[in-house]
């Protein structure tokens, strides 16, 4: 209804006062509108205040670094953070990982934090994991606060023996990310990538700069020297849980160096891959597998049994070649493409298998640029083998994280009521009948224990003869949707028996109240270990909702639900945004600028139902307004689209309200006074004092107002 000129310049009016931080759009932002903070959890330290070297790799150890001391160690990832008082904390500048040369004296104002990861060893395994998970996230920009801690002198209060079950640290590391959310999109963005491999994975950051590169998320499962039989091993624990779309499988060095001599290695190897490959595909991920570098083949005579090292390493490329052809799937060919340059020498290797930095860049140009240039078929035979329906978008955004402005509640009697949670609530759990929660939802993360009832802080639970459990997710808007993935528990924990749920029915709404189902959808259940499974329903078309409600079968036993994630696509094309008109007879006007109100004490809500499309209302200082809250002159009118690219703003008048309280009164007479007499005033207050409608501010809209504040004739 506005002409292709009016809508340019509202719009770029609206995007010049997001520059100004007067307007605030409905997620976290910054001053800058494409800058999302994200809170993503803590980290512990378990060691501090010292000058450390490589000795302490082994110990799987988060170590703080006073001002004045050196962060260094070739074995260790390491962050250097300069304190912003602006930011509300250190910010990271820079970030190395374990391999890259890097050594620092941290200066006054600034911290150093260095991470020893063997995941594989005794000691603080769990701790360390746990810690990991946090880390492999951190990005230059990136906010880090502390606690429990004196930053000057490294000094905080730990108790129990390092290494133990009975260990804790009172020294906390809080994370929040800043990303870009204006970054270009590619055909990864929104899957899911888990990378399984070894030390080369674990420390060589190629992981972080190809996540970075592609726009999506690549969760580095890498594990410090090791095998492709240890791959299999902690495949259930490290790799499944996050529901991969893809899976980066990398291994050989440690498979050819750490055996026995034996043909029968190669053999072991290819069959391990193999099996590795069928794991992937039984969670419905695609397998990519990944030759390693070049390594130092010193010692010929070695390895004489299968024709010396020389001749037995490369047999081990080929085979993972083999593997890949046998599968029908990608492979990235770093040692013939990349190496095949390359000497193994020391300015390629920082050691005898692991590269140097500069070789490092030159794997992971290789790298983004082979999955580029192949993403289009990538994609689609990994949505064949994750069951996406041909012709639907990949999705992009996770709709319910909590950053996103997602609530959940569970349907039912329960202490407290039904109302929306994105905070911690406890429940009922004496309740056999009903349900309890033990914390969020809807923050993408996994529960680290995996069992219910326990210590962990990520379950909720129904109990048996729970009757159609349900769980109904709120989105921060109207969305378009492609899946709903649900984490749950399955096998048998702390001597307690859960069952996987069982999804009876998926309703979606755009108020809350009227629930339509949607039947058109897969349900594709992957078994990952013993005591988890993964629950992936695809919609055969997209789905335009704010409101999602999961319905699930009675269970037989106990069911845990860890973690709901609600994807969705916001690009897709021949979607028709709703017109941003207000409903047929509504007493109210839309102009190219205005919406004008007739009323006095009419509530946001009100306002939002007078609009045929989904808005957004903000107040004069640019805040949100709850639905609950009212308007005033000079409020804000928002129509986004599905992106959250703003489609029409327009502002609010009331007439005869001038100050933008909402009400009629004094106040605003004198202000009609002031313009008569030649004082100066904005235009949306000139709109306001309009009372007549006639386009002219006189004596006529005065002594109008007047009457209204004296009673005896009011305006509305």
């Amino acid at each position: 209804m506005k002409n292709f000129t009016r809508r340019i310049s509202l719009f770029l009016a609206f995007v010049f006062v997001l520059s100004l931080g007067v307007f605030t759009a409905p997620k976290e932002t910054t001053a800058s509108a494409a800058e999302v903070k994200t809170y993503i959890g803590q980290m512990t330290i378990s060691i501090s205040g010292i000058n450390w070297t490589d000795s302490l790799y082994t110990q799987n150890q988060l170590m703080y670094i006073k001002p004045g001391s050196a962060l260094n160690g070739a074995y260790f990832d390491r962050i250097y953070a300069v304190y912003d008082s602006s930011k509300g904390g250190y910010v990271v500048t820079e970030k190395a990982g374990t391999h890259c040369t890097y050594s620092k004296t941290v200066a006054s104002g600034a911290i150093g934090l260095a991470l020893s990861y063997q995941p594989l060893g005794n000691t603080g395994e769990a701790f360390t994991r746990e810690n990991w998970k946090v880390w492999q996230q951190i990005r230059v920009g990136d906010i880090l606060t502390f606690s429990g801690i004196d930053l000057a002198t490294g000094s905080f209060t730990t108790s129990g023996t390092w290494g133990q079950s009975n260990f804790t640290s009172g020294a906390k590391v809080s994370v929040t990310t800043v990303r870009d959310d204006a970054a270009a999109k590619t055909k990864f963005s929104g899957k899911t990538i888990v990378a399984l491999g070894d030390s080369v994975t674990a420390g060589g950051r190629w992981t972080e700069e190809t996540e970075i590169a592609l726009n999506t998320r690549i969760v580095n499962a890498g594990t410090p020297g090791a095998r492709t039989d240890e791959g299999l091993g902690y495949f259930a624990t490290h790799v499944a849980p996050y529901n991969p779309d893809i899976v980066f499988i990398k291994y050989a060095i440690n498979d050819t160096a750490q055996y026995t001599i034996a043909e029968s290695n190669l053999t072991n190897f290819k069959n391990n891959l193999r099996e590795l490959c069928d794991m992937c595909l039984e969670i419905g991920a695609l397998p990519i597998l990944i030759t390693t570098n070049k390594i130092r083949l010193s010692d010929s005579s070695k390895y004489s049994v299968v024709g010396g090292l020389y001749t037995f390493y490369p047999r081990f490329i080929t085979a993972i070649k083999e593997v890949a052809a046998e599968y029908d799937t990608y492979c990235i060919d770093l040692y013939n493409q990349v190496w095949s340059s390359l000497t193994a020498d020391s300015t390629t290797l920082m050691d005898s298998v692991h590269p140097s930095g500069s070789s490092y860049e030159k794997e992971i140009a290789y790298i983004v640029k082979y999955l580029k240039d192949n993403q289009d078929g990538i994609i689609e035979k990994a949505n064949s083998v994750s069951g996406e329906v041909v012709g639907m978008p990949s999705a992009t955004t996770n709709y319910a994280l909590s950053s996103q402005g997602a609530q959940y509640k569970y349907d039912g009697s329960y202490p407290g009521g039904s109302a929306y949670y994105n905070t911690a609530y406890y429940g009922d759990n004496g309740n056999q009948g009903g349900a309890y929660f033990s914390g969020k939802l809807n923050d993408d993360t996994t529960p680290a224990d995996s069992i219910a009832n326990t210590n962990n802080t990520k379950w909720a639970v129904f109990f048996a003869a729970a009757t159609t459990p349900t769980v109904t997710f709120k989105l921060s808007k109207k969305v378009y949707l492609n899946n709903v993935s649900i984490l749950c528990l399955n096998g048998t924990g702390s001597g307690i028996t859960y069952v996987a749920p069982v999804v009876s029915a998926v309703y979606t709404s755009n108020d809350g109240v009227n629930f339509t189902p949607t039947t058109a959808f897969t349900n594709k259940l992957s078994t990952a270990g013993t005591i988890s499974a993964r629950i992936k329903l695809s919609f055969t078309q997209a789905i335009s909702a704010q409101y999602v409600r999961v319905v699930f079968a009675t269970p037989a036993d106990r069911t845990a639900i860890g973690e709901i994630q609600i994807w969705g696509d916001t690009s897709l094309f021949g979607v028709e945004n709703d017109p941003f008109e207000l409903i047929d007879g509504s007493k109210h006007q839309l102009s190219d600028d205005y919406a004008t109100i007739n009323g006095i004490g009419i509530s946001v809500a009100n306002i939002k139902a007078q609009f045929k499309c989904e808005v957004s209302l903000f107040d004069i200082s640019g805040k949100a307004v709850s639905d609950t809250g009212y308007i005033g002159t000079g409020f804000s009118v928002v129509q986004y689209d599905g992106a959250g690219q703003v489609l029409n703003t327009v502002v609010i008048v009331i007439p005869g309200d001038l100050s933008g309280d909402g009400n009629i009164n004094t106040t605003d007479m004198a202000a009609v006074r002031r313009m008569l007499d030649t004082v100066g005033a904005s235009d949306v207050e000139k709109e306001a004092a309009d009372i007549t409608g006639d386009s002219v501010v006189n004596t006529t809209d005065y002594l109008t107002l007047r009457k209204h504040c004296d009673g005896s004739n009011l305006i509305y």
